[in-house]
């Protein structure tokens, strides 16, 4: 009989001996929460922004979690860090026991007596230098090193492609080599090239394999990256690629390694680049650069020999891409008139040249006697230009992608009269001793004239100034603007938008100037440019661009 109680007692004692050890761990977990015992998880994030976690019943994660442990204990409380907090890489663990939740951040360069840890409550404790080397030994401390960043692959204009496989070592700790943490993907991405595979890495491997799989199945290419045909990219198609990168390992080198990349590269017909004209031109003048076969226009580069003060601006219109390219009064200056240049403009594999001409240019004086030495210190002065350009300049410098001109292209003149002073002219204030050039047209008009917008637009400045009395900006798109000065009354608001023709003021006499005057300005963004050869019955601007682009298609079916 004593037997068998005493069996149903030890049956009893094992039945309720797991919920007692339970309540008793869960009783220490909240009284001390961060132990081998009760923690069960461990999920750490890393200055460069990845997560890990790490579980006690994994064997990887058992040994971080006894790194972390390791590094917990031996420790000694601390006042401060050694060095500034910046200079210090900053991991957080997250200890998770029970219900609980309890965060460690820890502090650590690559010198294994400089690491330290804060616990929950902000005490903070210098870590062994033998447990913190444990760490730093360890493939997640690898964003302390910079040689673990693994290459980065951009293909064509913007796609970034991560590897199939890849293995990659760096020097770090104690200078050994580890196996760097690597972001891999199985995603096959579909990149836009043009002129070539474009393959861009941040750093360059040693040698670099190109297999190139045509839609039929047929192996076109199986080579050295550099021994590529570019007649594989002069029609569109889709090749299934695969890359193999080799960095090699050297006696200086900081890492090594080996990386497959797979995507598809979709072969865009090559951009072609087309100049609105061919004629010589003279300073002041602008051309318009067309493009064909064009993705993204941010990417498209310029350069001119000599060079200009200007960056195009490439707009979308028709499914091509246009940009105006002024050559200014000032390039006149700063190239000592140069009479040739040579716009280079590259845009993925393709580089294409085009020649500018122009012709020397006869600077003539405009004897200004009229305009007093009162009127010059007055309205014409240091601080008056300044008012104008800050007064003008957000509204000549914005770009609006509404190409107006494009719709209605032939440029009128805003007044029927004649022109008195012309561009460019160097205008000579007698009075002043001083002298200017001019970056407009001026007319001979009437008291009560209408001035007409040279083409359609929208509104988007309409004041007062000084220097230019009362002003009126129109915006034509794609960086081409119209201002009318000196105006006496102004009809329109800003916002509106008008046709080629309309009215949007009366001439006058506000301003600098003398008698009722209409001063004309045609800009490319905030540069000044010539209204051509003043022809009485308009410029057209957009026929160069459609007979351009006629021409292309003409030469796609040649």
């Amino acid at each position: 009989m004593k037997q068998k109680i005493l069996l149903i007692l030890v049956c009893a004692i094992l039945l309720i001996l797991p919920t007692v050890i339970a309540v008793v761990s869960f009783t220490e977990a909240q009284n001390e929460p961060v132990t081998r015992r009760a923690v069960s998880l461990v999920e750490m994030s890393t200055p460069d922004g990845k997560d890990y976690t790490f579980e006690k019943q994994d064997a990887i994660g058992s040994q971080m979690q006894d790194c972390f442990f390791d590094m917990n204990k031996q420790s000694e409380p601390v006042t401060s860090l050694l060095s500034p907090v910046n200079e210090y890489a900053v991991f957080t663990a997250v200890y998770h026991s029970y219900n609980r939740t309890t965060e460690y951040r820890y502090y650590f360069t690559q010198d294994p007596t400089n690491a330290y840890f804060s616990d929950e409550n902000g005490d903070l404790y210098h870590i062994d230098p033998t447990a913190a080397g444990l760490f730093l030994s360890s493939e997640y401390a690898g964003c302390l090193f910079p040689s673990a960043a693994q290459p980065v692959l951009s293909v064509g204009t913007t796609s970034t492609v991560l590897p199939h496989t890849m293995v990659w070592k760096y020097r770090g700790y104690n200078n050994e080599f580890f196996d760097a943490s690597t972001e891999k993907s199985d995603q096959i991405l579909t990149c836009d090239v043009t002129g070539g595979l474009q393959l861009a890495f941040d750093r360059t491997p040693d040698q670099l394999f190109v297999k190139m799989t045509a839609p039929d199945g047929t192996v076109v290419f199986n080579d050295v990256y550099t021994a590529i045909d570019p007649s594989f990219f002069t029609d569109n198609i889709v090749y299934d690629v695969s890359v193999t990168a080799k960095w090699y390992e050297t006696d200086d080198s900081s890492n090594y390694g080996e990386a497959v990349y797979r995507f598809n590269a979709n072969v865009l017909s090559p951009a072609v680049f087309y100049m609105s004209t061919n004629e010589t031109l003279r300073y002041g003048d602008f051309v318009i650069i067309s493009a064909k076969n064009i993705v993204d226009s941010s990417l498209i580069q310029f350069r001119s020999e000599p060079a200009i003060a200007f960056t195009p601006t490439f707009f979308e219109y028709g499914g091509y891409y246009h940009a105006l390219v002024p050559f200014s009064l000032l390039d006149e200056a700063n190239n000592n008139g140069a009479l040739d240049y040579l716009l280079t403009l590259t845009y993925g594999g393709v580089t294409q040249e085009l020649n500018v001409k122009l012709q020397k240019r006869a600077i003539a004086s405009d004897y200004q006697n009229t305009i007093t030495l009162e009127m010059v210190q007055t309205l014409r002065n240091e601080t008056t230009i300044a008012a104008f350009n800050d007064a003008v300049r957000e509204s000549l410098t914005a770009l609006d992608t509404d190409i107006f001109w494009m719709r209605d292209n032939m440029l009128l003149p805003p007044s029927k009269r004649n022109i008195r002073t012309g561009f460019g002219l160097k205008v000579i204030l007698s009075a002043a001793s001083t002298s200017y050039y001019h970056e407009g047209v001026n007319y001979y008009v009437y008291a009560g004239d209408s001035v007409m917008s040279c083409l359609p637009g929208k509104v988007v400045y309409v004041g007062e100034t000084a220097l230019s009395g009362k002003t009126v900006i129109v915006e034509h798109g794609g960086g081409l603007k119209s201002l009318y000065a000196h105006l006496s009354v102004a009809s329109v608001r800003v916002g509106d938008y008008i046709q080629k023709g309309h009215s949007i003021g009366i001439v006058g006499n506000t301003g600098f100037c003398t008698g009722t005057t209409l001063h004309f300005g045609l800009y490319v963004f905030d540069v000044p440019v010539r209204y051509y050869n003043y022809e009485s019955d308009g410029v057209s601007l957009a026929d160069p661009v459609a007979e351009a682009l006629g021409l292309l298609k003409k030469t796609d079916g040649a």
